[in-house]
């Protein structure tokens, strides 16, 4: 079965919305926090933004983090502080922890990564902060999916989707849901991760006016489920979720989802005995730019194909 590339980004966790600025709004960010006159609340909103605004590889971004930790530090030790106050530094001590994981996932250094998370999850719950909650314990899952602990990955979904339908926060259930059908794909429990992938394409289909990223989405979605159906040999299902996908995939220019399709739907015809089909969407996918992996997938179906159609001919003759 062709396996497409998964959705294994780590979920950003900025509890204050990161927007995209200019050079000189950054540079503004920079002067609230070199200005020793501003409150230090006023400072670690500026810190969270330009670590929202700056790549995870930047020396800055390291340096930013650090100095995010040093105010909440600072703060979360004056004892004269209110207990709103408190929360207010938990809750920017809780985003400095899993900014840190992220960080780390995004690296691949996964050693302090769910030490991180879970202190980040302990303090978000502190503050009562469910929505964080649930984030975390989602990011948690795709961290624990890495580091090849399926089970608990699971475990850490389910409780994230829990306080997400709790929220009314249908995009982030989605999101899971995908997550754990991918991780029941890996287990073989090929009917659980069809019933969750349907779950959250019709989410996304519900959508009425979506975004580039969430036609993607879709189109992914329908290409998960078009594979699970070839690898069970129903192939008109395949067929039907593979055309809608290269339908999505082709309007956006999406040239490595729609290489995936075109080379599953040739494999469909080829077992239909529509070779001559068969090896035209071949050419058509080959013709896609792409990586060299994805070129040696076509490559090695095109090899399938003519063993069997050999295979066949011998069959005939003998």
């Amino acid at each position: 079965m062709f396996k497409i590339t998964r959705l294994t980004a780590i979920v950003l966790l900025l509890f204050i919305s990161a927007v995209s600025y200019s050079q000189n709004n950054i540079d503004s960010l920079k002067a609230i926090f070199n200005n020793p006159k501003q409150f230090d609340s006023n400072r670690a909103r500026a810190v969270v933004y330009l670590i929202a605004n700056l790549p995870s590889q930047n020396k800055e971004y390291t340096e930013y983090l650090e100095q995010l930790k040093i105010l909440v530090d600072k703060n979360l030790k004056k004892k004269e502080a209110s207990a709103k106050e408190v929360n207010f530094w938990k809750a920017y001590a809780a985003q400095y922890y899993m900014t840190k994981a992220q960080k780390g996932f995004e690296g691949n250094q996964m050693d302090d990564v769910l030490e991180n998370m879970d202190k980040g999850i302990e303090l978000f719950t502190e503050v009562k902060d469910n929505l964080q909650v649930a984030n975390a314990l989602v990011s948690r899952g795709l961290a624990l999916k890495r580091l090849k602990r399926p089970q608990e990955a699971i475990e850490s979904l389910y409780k994230g989707i829990k306080l997400m339908d709790q929220a009314n926060d249908k995009a982030g259930v989605a999101y899971a849901q995908m997550s754990i059908a991918s991780l029941y794909e890996d287990q073989e429990n090929l009917d659980g991760a069809i019933d969750l992938y349907k779950k959250a394409l019709a989410y996304n289909e519900s959508i009425k006016s979506p975004s580039v990223q969430e036609v993607m989405a879709i189109a992914e979605l329908n290409t998960r489920l078009g594979d699970i159906y070839l690898g069970k040999k129903q192939f008109d299902l395949s067929e039907k979720y593979h055309q809608e996908a290269l339908k999505l995939s082709t309007k956006n220019k999406s040239q490595l989802q729609m290489s995936a399709n075109l080379t599953s739907l040739a494999r469909i015809n080829f077992v239909k005995g529509k070779s001559e089909v068969a090896y035209d969407m071949m050419k058509q996918a080959l013709a896609l730019k792409q990586s060299d992996l994805y070129k040696s997938n076509i490559y090695i179906a095109l090899g399938e194909f003519c063993i069997e159609e050999k295979n066949t001919r011998k069959g005939k003759n003998t």
